[in-house]
C-alpha cells in the first residue's frame, strides 16, 4: 500500500464553491446565548450525502471504494467486496452495541478499514487506515461550506460567546471543517464543549449525547437556556437537544424538505434557511 499522511490527503481535493443557502421566512426568536453549539454536515456545510448515518442508510457510492483502491495501489479486484462490507461491518458493529443497550452507537472508522483489510490478509496501520477512509470520504462526500458561516463563528467569537461543536462525525470531519470554512478551529471552538461521536462511542440523537452536553455545561456553570444549538435535522437536533432544555436553531439550508412541528416553533426555537437569517437570529448586525 502507498504510504501518504492522511493530513496531506484533503490537499488533494479543490474547495467546491460556497453555498448560499436557500430562501424562507425567519420563524421564531432566542434569546441572547453565552454558549453556541453548532451541528457540522448540513449546518456549517453542505454535503453530497450527509454524516455516515445517511451514507449507511443510502449505501451510493461504490466509486469511492474503487478510486482509493487505485490510489493507494491496494489489490485490483477488492473494490467491490470492500464495498459491501465496509457497510455490513457497520452495521454488525451497531447491531452488538445496540445488545449493550447504546440506543445510537457510534463506530470507529479508521477500525472499520482494518478490520476489512485483514480479512483480505492486508495488514495496515491506524494511520494507513486514517488515509484510505479520509480519501474515500472525501470522493463519495465532498461539502462546500455555507456562506456567512465561517463569517458568523468569528463574528459570535468576537463577542465572547462560547462556541462548540455537537456532531455526529469521525476523525476527519473537524480537518475536513476547518479546510473548508478556512479557519483555525482552535483559535474559534472550544475543545471542551466539542462533542464528536466517534470520541464517545453513541451518536445523536441518543439521549446519552445531549445529557452529556448538558452535564459537561453544567460542570462550567451554564444553564441549558443559555445555549442555542444550530441543527438542520429536526430529530437529531431541534427535538433531541429540546429534551434536555437547550434553545434550537433549526437550519434548513439544504432546501430539502423534511418533517417537523411548526408548533414547535415558539420561544427558544427559531428557524433560518441561510447565514444572514442565522446572524439575525442570533444578533450579529453587519
Amino acid at each position: 500500500m502507498k504510504k501518504i499522511n492522511w493530513r496531506n490527503v484533503l490537499e488533494e481535493f479543490p474547495l467546491p464553491q460556497e453555498d448560499p443557502g436557500v430562501k424562507g421566512e425567519i420563524e421564531g426568536e432566542l434569546s441572547p446565548p453565552k454558549v453556541v453549539l453548532f451541528d457540522v454536515y448540513g449546518t456549517l456545510v453542505k454535503p453530497l450525502i450527509g454524516d455516515l448515518e445517511a451514507q449507511l442508510r443510502n449505501q451510493m457510492s461504490v466509486e469511492s471504494f474503487e478510486e482509493t483502491i487505485r490510489r493507494f495501489g491496494l489489490p485490483k479486484g477488492i473494490g467491490e467486496d470492500l464495498y459491501r462490507g465496509f457497510y455490513s461491518k457497520i452495521n454488525e458493529v451497531h447491531e452488538s452495541l445496540r445488545t449493550l443497550g447504546i440506543k445510537q452507537p457510534e463506530v470507529l472508522i479508521e477500525h472499520v478499514w482494518m478490520e476489512l483489510l485483514a480479512e483480505k490478509d492486508i495488514r495496515i496501520s491506524v494511520e494507513d487506515a486514517r488515509s484510505l477512509a479520509i480519501f474515500r470520504e472525501m470522493k463519495a462526500n465532498p461539502v462546500a461550506a455555507f456562506s456567512g458561516a465561517g463569517d458568523c463563528l468569528k463574528k459570535l467569537k468576537q463577542r465572547n460567546i462560547k462556541l462548540g461543536i455537537v456532531s455526529n462525525s469521525q476523525f476527519y470531519t473537524m480537518p475536513i471543517l476547518g479546510r473548508t470554512l478556512k479557519i483555525d478551529l482552535d483559535q474559534v471552538f472550544d475543545r471542551e464543549i466539542v462533542f464528536l461521536s466517534y470520541e464517545v462511542g453513541f451518536a445523536k440523537p441518543d439521549p446519552y449525547f445531549f445529557l452529556l452536553v448538558r452535564t459537561k455545561l453544567a460542570i462550567t456553570g451554564t444553564d441549558p437556556g443559555e445555549v442555542i444549538v444550530v441543527g438542520n435535522d429536526w430529530t437529531n437536533d431541534i427535538m433531541a437537544s429540546k429534551e434536555f432544555g437547550f434553545q434550537a436553531l433549526f437550519f434548513r439550508g439544504e432546501g430539502r424538505e423534511q418533517e417537523y412541528d411548526p408548533a414547535a416553533i415558539v420561544d427558544g426555537c427559531a428557524v433560518a434557511f441561510n447565514y444572514n437569517q442565522v446572524k439575525t437570529l442570533l444578533g450579529i448586525r453587519g
